[in-house]
């Protein structure tokens, strides 16, 4: 089994950047595909674990919520092979879709643009994937943008709902300013940021609640309870550190930008 039949003609392909924040949970004329740390959303139709299939490897990625996760989703699973520990796995068409596409797979999202097109939606919309928090998303990029390209051709609708660096134009060669490149590059940054910041409020609250649950808890003697506030105190947490990086790295990317646009 490589294959599923589509039961619609849109699809959306969530990352894990803020922006996931925009993908169409709610429009039932949408199928929702995720991939690795975009799990446990507001709905998944088919998600996407294109690494090693090795279960410690990813947990040590993704953490024990994720393996436990995989083990109850009841949709597709696509993965390099079949495992036992997610029933629902389904081996990717790597060898069909290489027959079909260039040799471009930079990247888990050049997997499902692949698919999407292979399956003939007639929309992609593209939410929470930016790929420019740092150098190995940069240089996933490329192969992303040519899959998107690729669709266009093919005639297919893509969009960005939540927006995207990915949909940055470039310069119209002798027409266009070079510093227009980073000035585009620099909103994209400090977008990211604002949504981070947003994502790493909520979690705080969430973490400082979990906290102080578990001490309740573990005062009364419940210590089930105790543990399960624990586990939503890691959750937190790890959210938590996820949105300092992307901070932290847009921060970073939108000074380096900055000067460039202005030739400090």
């Amino acid at each position: 089994m490589g294959t599923v039949e589509p039961i619609r003609q849109k699809v959306a392909i969530v990352g894990t950047a803020p922006s996931a924040v925009a993908a169409p949970y709610d429009d039932p004329s949408f199928e929702i595909w995720t991939l690795n740390g975009a799990w446990g959303e507001a709905r998944t139709d088919r998600h996407f674990q294109m690494h090693a299939p090795d279960r410690e490897h990813i947990r040590g990625i993704c953490g024990d919520h994720y393996i436990n996760w995989l083990a109850t989703f009841p949709g597709p699973v696509y993965m390099q092979s079949t495992v036992d520990w997610v029933p629902s796995s389904v081996v990717f068409p790597i060898e069909k879709l290489a027959r079909e596409f260039p040799e471009q797979w930079g990247c888990t999202p050049c997997y499902m643009l692949a698919l999407a097109i292979h399956e003939g939606f007639h929309e992609i919309a593209i939410c929470g994937i930016e790929m420019i928090a740092d150098s190995e998303y940069r240089s996933q990029r490329e192969p992303v943008q040519f899959f998107v390209g690729f669709a266009l051709g093919r005639g297919i609708k893509v969009t960005f709902p939540g927006g995207s660096a990915l949909e940055k134009r470039s310069i119209r060669y002798g027409y266009d300013h070079p510093p227009e490149i980073p000035d585009a590059l620099t909103a994209a940054f400090k977008r990211e940021y604002a949504l981070a910041e947003e994502r790493w409020n909520v979690a705080t609250v969430a973490l400082q609640r979990a906290e102080g649950a578990r001490q309740a808890f573990e005062a009364m003697g419940l210590a089930e309870r105790a543990k399960q506030a624990e586990e939503r105190r890691t959750g937190a947490l790890t959210e938590r550190i996820k949105a300092e990086g992307v901070m932290a790295a847009s921060k970073r990317m939108e000074c380096t930008f900055a000067h460039v646009a202005t030739g400090a």
